[in-house]
């Protein structure tokens, strides 16, 4: 009998980071379960790992088309994945966004909130039951900027299928009233690290759990959309991480 396979799932793959977390990956021998927005973004992470990585075999790296804005779009990825594979050993959740503006998902969700919360929170709870060796979700350090207010406490509290299936009382214009595109970031990590804390106490053991922070990290994340990016580039991008040094603080953690 031949070794057994090794599957993944990787969200955020095709961006700075992701790249190379994918690279350190299949260095693992492990087999890619990839959600990519576009065809595009598929070939551009294919030529990267094909160019970068001597292991690199397109059938090694499952790419499946997935919009985090979408409920739908999700379950049917986690849907795909287990009728093919029926585990993994890994979920990796490193999407995430920074919304220049507010606006809503078509399932009624502030963007940053769905994708780089409740994704990742919906996600992992669908494919719990399969995965069976690790979780890595990928916080931020800018969680220290933000509080953990009254509507942090009652989201995280709800069971997670309520808010997908419509039963969480969302106040979108109040949420609206509030909106700061930093500052919304930061608290949907905040919420993804108290969502890691929650998972490792329930998990007893019987998985390893780990939030990784990669620190602050040259991707296209950091571009704020704003009069300031030019200066910012100058002056701020030379002083952070590389995307393959951002990666190797998450890939640390991997056991």
């Amino acid at each position: 009998m031949g070794e057994q396979k090794r599957y993944a799932l990787v969200s955020g793959a095709t961006g700075g980071m992701g790249r190379y977390i994918c690279k350190s990956l299949l260095e693992r021998g492990m087999t890619l379960y990839l959600p990519c927005r576009s065809r595009e973004k598929e070939e551009e992470l294919r030529h990267f790992l094909e160019r970068e990585s001597p292991l690199y075999k397109r059938d090694l790296v499952v790419c499946v088309q997935a919009d985090f804005e979408s409920f739908a779009s999700v379950l049917a990825l986690c849907e795909r994945v287990m009728e093919e594979r029926g585990q993994l050993e890994l979920l990796m959740n490193n999407a995430a966004i920074i919304a220049p503006e507010f606006k809503l998902t078509p399932d009624g969700y502030e963007r940053s909130l769905q994708v780089n919360y409740l994704v990742p929170r919906y996600m992992t709870e669908l494919l719990l039951p399969h995965i069976t060796r690790q979780v890595i979700n990928t916080v931020s350090c800018s969680t220290k900027v933000v509080s953990f207010n009254r509507f942090c406490k009652e989201i995280a509290e709800a069971e997670i299928f309520d808010i997908v299936e419509g039963r969480f009382n969302y106040n979108a214009e109040e949420h609206r009233k509030h909106f700061g595109h930093l500052k919304d970031y930061s608290r949907s990590k905040l919420l993804l690290d108290d969502f890691t804390h929650r998972l490792r106490e329930r998990t007893m053991g019987g998985l390893y759990v780990d939030g990784a922070d990669p620190g602050i990290v040259d991707t296209n994340i950091i571009t704020q959309h704003r009069w300031y990016d030019s200066l910012a580039d100058v002056f701020f991008r030379p002083l952070i991480l590389s995307p393959e040094r951002g990666a190797a603080r998450i890939t640390k953690y991997l056991k």
